[in-house]
Order: C-alpha cells, then structure tokens, then sequence
C-alpha cells in the first residue's frame, strides 16, 4: 500500500508540470501553428501597407522641405530687390 500512495503522489507533481495531456498539447501546437500562419501572412499585407505609407509620407516631406527652402530663397531675393528699389526711388542710387 506504501508503494501505491507513493506512486499516487508522484502523479499529481508530473501533472503540475503540464496539465494538458498528450491531447491538450497537439491541440496548443495546431492552434500556435494556425495563429503564426495566419498572423505572418494578415501581418504582411499590413506591413506593405504601412511602408508605402512611409515612402510616400516621406517623399512628401522632402518635397514639402524643397519648396519651402525656395521659397525661402525667393522672398530673400525679392527683399533685396524692394529694398534696391527703395534705396534707388529716394534718390540713394
């Protein structure tokens, strides 16, 4: 009797370590593998997605950053050709 209340102890501590059996397991590793599947292929439409987002956002901003530095330029030069015309009409030039 020692021996069977010996192996009934060891039992529930091999249970503790995993209680979903044989069964429980195979159905874990097939629902892990549908998520990781799905997940890869549901991610990656994603992914594309936002990285052409990315180039076009980023493309826009240099664009954005061009035109306003020419503009910049241009309402220097402009300044500068008021302030010739301002200096030649009082008689400065």
């Amino acid at each position: 009797m020692a021996t069977a209340q010996q192996a009934g102890a060891q039992r529930p501590a091999a249970l503790a370590l995993d209680h979903r059996g044989l069964v429980g397991r195979v159905i874990v590793l097939a629902k892990k593998f549908v998520y990781q599947a799905f997940m890869k292929w549901f991610m990656s439409s994603l992914i594309e997605q936002q990285n052409a987002f990315n180039r076009a956002s980023t493309q826009a901003l240099r664009d954005l950053f061009e035109r306003q530095r020419d503009l910049a330029k241009e309402t220097r030069r402009l300044a500068a050709a008021v302030e010739r015309d301002d200096s030649e009409a009082s008689g400065g030039g």
